[in-house]
């Protein structure tokens, strides 16, 4: 396999010290997040050469709406017609990593927010989780939102995504048809179109355990391994938000 480094890796969020939500994160109002924040680029090359799926969703196959966001800000209130996620991470898979595997980390990041929504410079990032044992290769789905993950491995952490939030927060885009009113550059109104966001979900088997606190963020983790990376793997999920109603 050619080798890779992870140049489209994102930023990072910002302090553990609130409980942010997806409008904050969307809207880039003063909730402390950082979305401007540089890429740390990791400088190692590595095979991506681990074979990473997931039984709910592929390429093809789009991320079922019970992964994402419990309430989309994007939408009006539609009282109980409105169809919202369930915020469960979704079960995933991969290979073993080669010899010499003391641990795996995972990042969850939406390249693609930084062309369809104005404004957004980075990556967003919807999940990281770390010091996975090395003999094991899978996560059921709905990984508890905590920083301690006992229920994976006794030294299993999750850090703080770009939502302000502990663990996985699920894909909240736009509809995929947005009404403009009343705005300079949609002057008269109208109508956008938008389009399916493909999340980036990464893994990487190193050859150490991580020693990160609480509040770490993609930045902080991405620099701690990079040098520790013996393989990598890729799987894309794509999600639009199609309909507002059942």
């Amino acid at each position: 396999m050619v080798a890779c480094s992870s140049g489209s890796q994102g930023a990072v969020g910002g302090a553990a010290d609130g409980g942010g939500s997806h409008q904050d994160a969307a809207t880039g109002d003063d909730s402390g997040l950082m979305l401007d924040t540089p890429e740390y680029k990791v400088q190692q090359q590595f095979p991506l050469d681990l074979e990473f799926t997931s039984t709910v969703f592929t390429r093809i196959r789009r991320i079922p709406i019970e992964y994402t966001c419990t309430k989309n800000y994007w939408y009006p209130p539609a009282g109980a017609d409105a169809r919202y996620g369930e915020e469960k991470s979704p079960p995933l898979a991969w290979t073993a990593g080669p010899e010499g595997t003391m641990s795996y980390a995972l990042v969850v990041d939406d390249p693609d927010v930084m062309e369809y929504e104005p404004g957004t410079t980075s990556p967003r990032v919807h999940w990281t989780i770390w010091n996975i044992p090395a003999d094991v290769t899978e996560l059921a789905e709905q990984v508890p939102t905590t920083t301690e993950v006992l229920s994976v491995g006794p030294n299993t952490r999750q850090g703080v995504n770009d939502y302000l939030m502990t663990g996985w927060s699920g894909p909240c885009p736009p509809p995929n048809v947005i009404s403009i009113f009343s705005r300079d550059d949609y002057p008269g109104g109208g109508k956008t179109t938008q389009y399916p966001h493909a999340y980036a979900f990464s893994i990487y088997a190193l050859d150490t355990e991580l020693d990160l606190g609480d509040d770490a963020t993609k930045n902080d983790l991405l620099e701690a391994m990079d040098g520790h990376i013996l393989a990598g793997g890729k799987l894309t999920g794509e999600y639009i938000n199609k309909k507002l109603y059942k």
